[in-house]
């Protein structure tokens, strides 16, 4: 019994340090889009830009605003929050579990 207890944390440890790492890089992505979104918008303001820049910029533009954060089959998204839930339900779920063994 106690070497599947063990067995079971590790298995959680593991899913939520993965998760950790994929919402660190989906938010560093989120934040790169948006500093290229602004440095686009900076780029079409200056007098001294090129219109192939300024066609680029535009396309860039475009592309930005049918951008939407990753979300998992709709239910919740990808975002640096994602891991704070995932320790919330699982924190939730244990207390629950230990209410039941102690009964």
């Amino acid at each position: 019994m106690g070497i599947m207890f063990f067995v079971v944390l590790g298995w959680a440890a593991k899913n939520l340090i993965y998760l950790t790492l994929n919402c660190i890089q989906s938010e560093k992505f989120y934040i790169m889009v948006e500093k290229t979104e602004e440095t686009c918008l900076q780029l079409m303001k200056n007098p001294n830009c090129s219109k192939n820049q300024k066609r680029l910029c535009r396309v860039v533009l475009q592309a930005n605003r049918s951008f939407s954060k990753i979300s998992a089959c709709g239910l919740f998204y990808v975002d640096a929050t994602l891991p704070i839930l995932f320790t919330e339900v699982l924190t939730g779920n244990i207390i629950v579990l230990l209410q039941f063994a102690f009964l």
